[in-house]
C-alpha cells in the first residue's frame, strides 16, 4: 500500500465517518431503544466499503466532489447495515457476532433487530431524496434498484436457499450479483452521479466486476481465514450449505476468477472515463484482504 493511497483512503474514510455521524437518524426523533439498536450496528466499524467507493467515485469524476456526496454515502451504509442486521437473524444466518461485537438481535432482541433494520432502510431513502430534484430522483432510483427484490433482496433469498436450490453457475451468478455486486456498483454510480456523471454502462460493469470479486474473496476468507481477524466465525458457509464458487469449481478456480474480475474492474474504470489510480488500488486492496 503506497503512502499516497493510504493517505487518500484515510481522508475519505474520515469523510465517510463524518457523513454517518451527521446523517444518521437523529436520536431526538427516535425511540431510545430503537436509536441504541441502530447505533449499535452503525457504530460497529467495518470497512465502510460502500461509502468509501461512493466518495472515491465522486472525487474521481470531479476533484472536491466527495464533500458533496456525504448523504449518498451515508444512505448506502444505512442500507448495507440494515441488510446485515436482518442477515444475522436466527431465521436467516443465525449469527451471534458481527465485526467482533454481538449482533443486534443478541445485544437487544429479535423484534428490535427487525425494526432497527427497517428504520435504517427507510432513513436511507430520506437521505437520497434530500438533493435537488433531478439528482434526488436518480440517486433514489439507483439505490432502490440495487436494494430491491431483483438484486439485494433477491440475492439474499437465493443465498438463504443455498445448495438446496441446486448447485449451478447460473444460480451462483444471481447470488453474487444480487447479494453483493448490486450495492457495490450502486456505490460507484451514486458517487459519480452526485459529481455530475450519469452512467454509460461502463461504470456499472466495473462495479459489478468488483462486487463479484469481493464476494469471491469473502467466500474464500470464510474457507481459509482467521476468525479472530474476521470478527465472526469462519467455516460457516459450508456448514450452512451455502453455494460458493470455490465449492462449485474449487479454490484455485475461485482465485483465478478473483484475479480476472479485479482486472475487469480496473479496465472498466478507464472505460468509464474516471481517474483510475486510487479506485484501482482500492479495489485491489479489497480483494487481497485478510479480514
Amino acid at each position: 500500500m503506497s503512502g499516497t493511497f493510504a493517505a487518500e483512503r484515510a481522508r475519505l474514510l474520515a469523510l465517510a465517518d463524518e457523513a454517518l455521524r451527521r446523517h444518521a437518524p437523529r436520536a431526538a426523533d427516535v425511540s431510545p431503544r430503537l436509536d441504541a439498536a441502530m447505533r449499535h450496528a452503525l457504530d460497529a466499524g467495518g470497512k465502510r466499503l460502500r461509502p468509501l467507493l461512493c466518495l472515491a467515485a465522486a472525487e474521481a469524476v470531479r476533484p472536491g466532489a466527495a464533500a458533496e456526496a456525504g448523504r449518498a454515502a451515508a444512505a448506502l451504509e444505512c442500507v448495507h447495515t440494515y441488510s446485515l442486521i436482518h442477515d444475522d437473524l436466527p431465521c436467516m444466518d443465525d449469527a451471534a457476532t458481527r465485526r467482533g461485537k454481538p449482533t443486534v438481535h443478541v445485544a437487544f432482541d429479535q423484534a428490535t433487530a427487525v425494526l432497527a433494520g427497517d428504520g435504517l432502510l427507510a432513513h436511507a431513502f430520506a437521505l437520497t431524496a434530500d438533493h435537488e430534484p433531478e439528482t434526488a430522483r436518480d440517486l433514489t432510483a439507483l439505490l432502490a434498484a440495487a436494494a430491491g427484490p431483483s438484486r439485494l433482496v433477491g440475492g439474499q433469498m437465493e443465498d438463504t436457499i443455498g445448495l438446496a436450490g441446486g448447485a449451478s453457475r447460473a444460480r451462483l451468478d444471481v447470488i453474487q450479483r444480487g447479494k453483493t455486486a448490486a450495492m457495490i456498483a450502486a456505490s460507484l454510480l451514486m458517487g459519480a452521479r452526485v459529481a455530475g456523471k450519469r452512467d454509460d454502462g461502463a461504470l456499472a460493469a466495473a462495479g459489478d466486476a468488483l462486487g463479484r470479486a469481493f464476494q469471491v474473496a469473502d467466500d474464500l476468507l470464510d474457507l481459509e481465514g482467521d476468525a479472530a481477524l474476521l470478527g465472526k466465525p469462519a467455516g460457516t458457509d459450508a456448514a450452512k450449505g451455502k453455494l460458493t464458487l470455490h465449492g462449485l469449481e474449487g479454490a484455485e478456480a475461485a482465485r483465478a476468477e478473483l484475479r480476472a474480475l479485479t482486472e475487469a474492474y480496473v479496465r472498466g474504470l478507464a472505460e468509464a472515463g474516471l481517474r483510475p489510480d486510487f479506485l484501482a488500488e482500492l479495489g485491489r486492496s479489497l480483494v487481497d484482504r485478510r479480514s
